[in-house]
């Protein structure tokens, strides 16, 4: 796997398993793969295959997922992303 594609499907998934969804009941729950799809409009299968880096991301699609996360497009080509600390909350 080429080492960018690699880099950009490890902090996807760094990104996606440190962030939590606030449900309308108040429970703090993991973002799922099936949640992450519906955000942005993919198939749980499809966020699986970013992750693994099966699949390569769109500019229209690294821009999305930039947005759900609070992030700059950038930060997902950053080596040291997985090195920080980080915990996100989204409302679902």
């Amino acid at each position: 796997m080429d080492e960018t594609l690699k880099t950009i499907s490890d902090n996807i998934s760094f990104l996606r398993k440190n962030t939590r969804t606030i449900s309308a009941n108040g429970k703090t729950l993991p973002l799922t793969q099936k949640k992450l799809g519906e955000m942005l409009g993919v198939t749980c299968q499809q966020i699986s295959k970013f992750e693994l880096g099966v699949n390569t991301l769109s500019a229209l699609q690294l821009f999305r997922l930039a947005k759900v996360f609070g992030v700059s497009p950038a930060r997902f080509y950053d080596n040291s992303l997985r090195e920080t600390i980080f915990i996100k909350q989204i409302n679902i």
